[in-house]
């Protein structure tokens, strides 16, 4: 099964909890599919993880703490570990909502108390309860999650940075391509070979 532009979103919350995630990641045309995983305690992430190339941890502070990890009762300690294991940091991103202070101040906090985040997920992501679909921070943030999918999916079978160029010579017509040719063999002749 290919796992190609696809994002897993893995919580012990319903999906209706991050709907709104999901709805947003269907909008990018870039990611081809988004699968939800429900975690349980008789669960592992290890296998779901496999049809993934990018994973969101997420969590709602309406279950009453921001416990994800390295915390009393964390409740995605081993899942954060599996996540990291799999796809490696730059993969993986955690997203805490609902929370009464989505500042830059609380984020620190957290990463502060809660160090695996920062050591294994490439972003923390916190969103508002209050201002959840109008606040400049949750167009921030979603920005910059559709950033860290887009590059993630580009490093995958591109380890140049040549991605854009690649995409860009498959959309050329032949003729397109002759006359880049010719160019590029008339500016190596007059460079190289003409005696100036």
């Amino acid at each position: 099964m290919s796992r190609e532009g696809t994002v897993g979103i893995f919580s012990r919350d319903t999906r209706e909890s991050y709907k709104w995630i999901s709805d947003f990641l269907i909008g990018l045309s870039f990611v081809k599919d988004t699968k939800c995983f429900y975690i349980t305690n008789k669960r592992s992430v290890k296998e779901d993880v496999k049809k993934c190339k990018f994973a969101i941890l997420y969590h709602t502070k309406n279950r009453g703490r921001t416990n994800v990890t390295d915390v009393l009762d964390s409740l995605y300690h081993e899942e954060l570990n599996d996540l990291f294991s799999a796809l490696g940091k730059s993969n993986v991103i955690v997203i805490i909502d609902d929370l009464e202070d989505s500042s830059d101040q609380e984020k620190e906090r957290i990463q502060l108390e809660q160090r695996s985040i920062k050591e294994k997920a490439t972003g923390l992501f916190l969103f508002n309860i209050k201002d959840k679909f109008t606040d400049s921070n949750m167009e921030r943030n979603l920005q910059e999650i559709e950033y860290l999918i887009r590059r993630s999916f580009q490093l995958i079978g591109f380890q140049t940075g040549t991605l854009a160029m690649g995409h860009c010579l498959k959309c050329m017509t032949v003729p397109g391509l002759l006359v880049i040719v010719y160019v590029s063999v008339c500016l190596y002749y007059n460079h190289n070979l003409i005696p100036w």
